[in-house]
């Protein structure tokens, strides 16, 4: 029977491996998902969006899994995965790019976790900067990568990274100035 030829055979140590893998992306998403929720929120992603965009970008994460878990900072291949796959629905569908004035449409468990269970002036301000100081603001002050990481998340430069970072905290610094007022 062709069937019993051991190339039709499932490889055990390759399962074994697999269940490995699919331990550790579990635990990817336990220490992650929620945190990757409110960072796509507060770049603009339609909260109704935000779930299947964090879903499918632990699957493409997943699917590579074996190059990935070699990183020094996996995470951080996981916010570039997201950022693009948001950017690629705002393109596409042309989702509003604008942060959303309302976290509480997004799950309980991403807003608790991303620090959005309340309104706040420095949220406030974060949502009224340009998307790139924005984005550059959140990865390194509020998610804590570093500049190569958010360099290759957003992939610009490091230059490019610092460039934003302090316009952004100059341009936050304004705001909540402004508002103080």
């Amino acid at each position: 029977m062709i069937t019993s030829h051991p190339a039709f055979q499932p490889d055990p140590d390759r399962s074994a491996q697999e269940a490995g893998f699919d331990k550790e992306i579990e635990t990817l998403f336990r220490e992650h998902a929620g945190r990757l929720a409110g960072y796509l929120v507060r770049l603009g992603a339609d909260p109704a969006l935000v779930d299947d965009i964090v879903q499918d970008s632990f699957l493409a994460v997943r699917r590579r899994w074996v190059d990935v878990r070699a990183y020094d900072q996996p995470r951080a291949y996981l916010f570039k995965v997201a950022t693009n796959r948001m950017r690629r629905l705002h393109r596409d569908r042309y989702i509003r790019t604008e942060p959303h004035a309302d976290p509480t449409e997004v799950s309980r468990r991403a807003r608790s976790e991303a620090g959005l269970d309340e309104s706040s002036p420095v949220n406030d301000a974060i949502g009224q900067l340009p998307r790139r100081q924005r984005e550059t603001v959140l990865l390194r002050r509020i998610y804590g990568f570093s500049c190569r990481e958010t360099a290759e998340i957003l992939q610009i430069g490091e230059g490019s990274v610092k460039n934003y970072l302090s316009l952004g905290k100059q341009r936050l610094m304004e705001i909540l100035k402004r508002e103080g007022e």
